[in-house]
């Protein structure tokens, strides 16, 4: 079987214990154009969005970070191959584009959410079993563990982060309780909101 079919049927059977992707765009949205690194012309492979936005990429590198993707490109092609084959994937294009700067060296990731971190840790890490983004993805949780604590120990605790989660909750010992009730209606990657608060309370009472 073609790689091109492949990693689609891989894909959407991973996909069951993921978040829905949030990167499509509305019916009215304006269309995503993929810039640089995504725009290359000596790429190899085309990476498509569930909305129809073609990524140029490198193989090399792709392989590099992802063991998922590197075993999906052994996959032998039928003859005759495309020159730059196509590999259609769940995800939308803004979070593909959020996803893949964790790829290229020299590429500043752009997380400007909590939720956008966790959705991607959700797609590199679960689904594309890109670990070597790991400790990327952790600088950017650490920027909310002093203004945020509380939000950012439940995606630290949804992603199973016990480092930056033990950190994180600690610091919530400033907080008042209250804050608790807020913060699960901000954060939509607790998809265990009750087991978070219990652990969030036997971490707090023993730190």
């Amino acid at each position: 079987m073609p790689w091109t079919d492949f990693v689609r049927c891989r894909f959407y059977v991973m996909n069951d214990d993921i978040p829905e992707p949030s990167g499509a765009p509305g019916k009215d949205a304006p269309v995503f154009i993929p810039g640089p690194p995504f725009d290359s012309q000596d790429a190899d492979v085309i990476l498509r969005s569930s909305d129809d936005v073609d990524f140029h990429l490198h193989r090399a590198i792709l392989s590099l970070v992802s063991s998922v993707l590197g075993y999906i490109f052994t996959v032998p092609q039928p003859d005759p191959a495309p020159i730059k084959p196509t590999v259609e994937v769940a995800e939308g294009s803004a979070v593909l584009n959020r996803a893949l700067r964790f790829f290229y060296s020299g590429v500043q990731p752009v997380v400007e959410t909590l939720n956008e971190l966790g959705e991607i840790n959700s797609v590199l890490v679960d689904k594309y079993d890109a670990e070597s983004v790991i400790p990327a993805a952790k600088e950017h949780l650490k920027r909310y563990i002093v203004d945020d604590p509380l939000a950012a120990y439940v995606v630290a605790y949804t992603i199973r982060w016990e480092d930056l989660g033990i950190a994180t909750a600690r610091q919530t010992l400033k907080l008042r309780l209250r804050s608790i009730d807020a913060v699960s209606h901000r954060i939509s990657t607790a998809s265990r909101p009750r087991r978070i608060i219990i652990s969030f309370t036997i971490i707090t009472s023993v730190g």
